[in-house]
């Protein structure tokens, strides 16, 4: 007798085939077995994440906690679903997306919000607006015609926006 798998036996198999890629992609992190992982090296180092031993803040329930409950709620919605409870899932996991970014800044050794506060006053995080509120920028078109010749001069004040073409501080 032969037996073929169903669509639970399939949907078991793509379940167990996503945690344990999940599972390797999380060794190859916690490792550093693929450094390469961590951003591009060794230029420009702004792009690249610091090798740490574990968590600088100590503050690792919050994300810990907003993983778990993502987690919960996909488990939840394993069978069928309601429209209604398909977009009561969607803004669940929306707000549980953003608590997690928070969760996981607050790893970082000042804490979310003072993280939050120094990027925001980062001229390197926030190059593209200040590339875009700096004089050369004042005459789009003057801007896209000396593009090429102020490259250089961004190198120094405003890296991200010196690397990538002028659309995002036009817009």
């Amino acid at each position: 007798m032969e037996v073929t798998p169903g669509p639970g036996r399939a949907r078991d198999v793509a379940l167990a085939v996503a945690l344990l890629a999940g599972a390797a992609a999380l060794a190859l992190v916690v490792t550093d077995a693929v450094p390469l992982l961590r951003g591009p090296a060794p230029y420009p180092p702004e792009w690249r994440w610091e090798l740490r031993a574990g968590p600088t803040s100590g503050r690792v329930w919050p994300a810990l906690a907003c993983g778990a409950a993502l987690v919960g709620l996909l488990a939840a919605l394993g069978g069928r679903v309601t429209r209604g409870a398909a977009r009561g899932a969607l803004a669940a996991a929306v707000a549980l997306g953003f608590l997690l970014q928070l969760g996981l800044l607050a790893l970082e050794p000042d804490g979310a919000l003072r993280t939050l506060v120094q990027r925001t006053q980062s001229r390197t995080v926030t190059s593209y607006y200040s590339v875009a509120l700096s004089p050369m920028a004042a005459d789009a078109r003057a801007f896209l015609a000396a593009h090429d010749r102020l490259l250089d001069e961004m190198q120094h004040g405003a890296k991200h926006a010196s690397t990538h073409p002028p659309g995002p501080v036009l817009f």
